[in-house]
């Protein structure tokens, strides 16, 4: 809480050798280490399951009868109790908020636009202990189809090459040094005007206190238009980290895998994420590795060539979070860096391509014990009401209807219905689940507990709290701005917010079963994808038009 008095003392400390003795006390020259290997073998996972399955088989045949209808009787039990709901005294033990108790008002948002010159600055007025927080952002609807896995991968270049004044680990330090770090990726904005556009950008962002403001507009350029791209042996390094750091993502977040590769199936801004950093682009990097230099050289040079599309004045807006005490001191130093910015081609559109739909549904056999199911579908926009009763049943449909039916009694570690309202989209998941054929019956099923849907107001108001509580999350004064950007760039305002958040606080059981056609819409609508262990995925290769490995 007290941070900012801490770091005065421990600058005094840098020149003082204060750091190195404690790295030498503490690590170098420490007693207490450990060196940890773990090696990987192929075919492990089925080695395991035919062990687990031995073994049970084993036990079984050592029980008696008697046995054996015992352990029946106490799983038949076990199946009822957890079917059962808590009594209503038991609940009621617990304290619980009214609904008069709770905030009427919608968060605000921190918009002020503005102009530096002909380029758009967004200023976010927030106290943030004297850090700058700044976001180029470039429209990225100047990206041709091709070009979009070129430029993912001068997203993973970027930063970690060599530039014309520094090589990599020097730039590295400088970043550390003076910066709070810099980071370029690419993602997009959805529209409030129309559920498939979408907005694809390039973000460069980067934070660092006022004193060093000037040091981190200066890297940031360096990064953006003096990346020296010609290393290939540097360009193997980077591909070969991007495809360990991917393998390990798409398997141990296998729950985040399915969701965003069967959104693909469906929606041009999740078709973008896939091909610029997803599972597409997974596919397109592991092409790159069995590449000789010669070919490498060229599909490098492709992904500068999409940098060089990218950071165009002409496609730029500014996002910057700070205190406006500091406006004047960042001015100057953001008008030069916007000085040395070429101006390129101006978007015909500001809006991203739109790809046709194909529901691909793949089933992806990974060496682990567990499946991860993900069903997505679309909705008809049915008003604000809808939406807003749609989002308390993430919280309805999580913590009670799939909680039950996939954790509690099928199995699974973890559950969830999402939504994504200005796609007018929704997502079922589950996560370490033991099932799949019947993960999706469940998934299907949601719309007809929906329709029957019964609570008294204690129970609403409990939804309504979880509801309202995951609205109101606590943000950093970083998450705050972009929030605030996020709906500036979507067309949000604050009374569409308000007008939501007022339905939810109003929210009645026969609001909630009023949604149970959007949530039939989305189980229905087909799109579905898992990541599972060999024998799950193989065993149901008929929920799948494609089953293959994931890499």
């Amino acid at each position: 809480l007290h941070m900012t008095e801490i770091f005065p003392v421990l600058r005094e400390k840098i020149e003082t050798g204060y750091f190195e003795q404690l790295i030498k006390d503490h690590m170098l020259n420490s007693d207490s280490q450990v060196f940890s290997s773990i090696a990987p073998k192929k075919g492990l996972g089925a080695e395991d399951e035919k062990k687990l399955a031995d073994r049970l088989a084993a036990m079984k045949n050592a029980m008696s009868a008697d046995e054996i209808d015992r352990l029946v009787a106490d799983t038949l039990a076990l199946k009822k109790y957890q079917s059962e709901p808590s009594s209503p005294e038991d609940l009621e033990t617990l304290p619980l908020l009214d609904r008069k108790d709770m905030k009427k008002e919608y968060n605000p948002y921190t918009n002020a636009p503005g102009r530096i010159g002909d380029i758009p600055v967004l200023l976010h007025d927030i106290e943030t202990n004297g850090i700058v927080y700044l976001k180029l952002i470039f429209n990225a609807s100047v990206l041709p189809v091709e070009m979009i896995p070129y430029a993912g991968l001068a997203m993973g270049l970027i930063g970690d090459m060599d530039t014309d004044k520094y090589s990599y680990l020097e730039l590295n330090n400088q970043v550390h040094i003076y910066t709070g770090g810099i980071v370029t990726d690419l993602g997009s904005y959805n529209t409030v005007e129309n559920d498939n556009e979408y907005i694809p950008f390039m973000v460069v962002a980067g934070k660092a206190m006022g004193h060093s403001y000037g040091k981190l507009t200066a890297l940031m350029e360096e990064e953006m238009l003096h990346t020296d791209f010609s290393s290939v042996t540097r360009v193997r390094e980077l591909v070969a980290e991007c495809i360990s750091r991917s393998r390990y993502s798409l398997s141990s977040s296998g729950h985040t895998t399915a969701i965003h590769r069967a959104a693909s199936y469906i929606s041009s801004a999740e078709k973008f994420a896939d091909l610029s950093n997803g599972y597409g682009f997974y596919q397109f990097v592991s092409r790159l590795e069995q590449m000789s230099d010669e070919d490498l050289a060229k599909e490098t040079a492709k992904a500068a060539e999409a940098v060089k599309m990218l950071v165009n004045r002409n496609a730029l807006m500014i996002d910057i979070t700070c205190s406006r005490k500091l406006d004047e001191e960042t001015m100057n130093e953001t008008k030069a860096l916007l000085e040395l910015m070429p101006a390129g081609k101006k978007p015909d559109s500001d809006k991203g391509v739109q790809f046709d739909p194909e529901l691909k549904n793949e089933g992806f056999k990974t060496s682990g014990e567990v499946n991860y199911v993900a069903a997505v579908g679309r909705f008809r926009d049915k008003g604000l009401k809808n939406t807003a009763m749609l989002g308390m049943l993430r919280i309805i449909l999580s913590r009670e209807y799939l909680y039950n039916k996939l954790r509690v009694l099928g199995g699974a570690y973890g559950c969830g219905f999402g939504l994504n309202d200005l796609r007018h989209a929704g997502y079922f998941y589950s996560y370490r689940d033991p099932q799949m054929k019947k993960t999706l019956d469940v998934y299907r099923e949601a719309a007809d507990y929906v329709a029957s849907f019964e609570a008294d107001e204690r129970e609403m108001t409990k939804y309504i709290i979880g509801t309202i509580g995951d609205l109101d999350q606590p943000l950093s004064p970083a998450g705050r701005g972009a929030r605030s950007l996020s709906a500036y760039m979507s067309g949000l305002n604050e009374e569409r917010g308000q007008q939501i958040r007022n339905y939810i606080l109003a929210a009645t059981p026969e609001d909630i079963r009023s949604a149970a056609d959007s949530v039939r819409e989305i189980a229905s609508y087909g799109a579905v994808c898992a990541v599972g262990c060999e024998s799950s995925v193989n065993a149901n290769s008929d929920m799948f038009k494609e089953v293959r490995s994931l890499y």
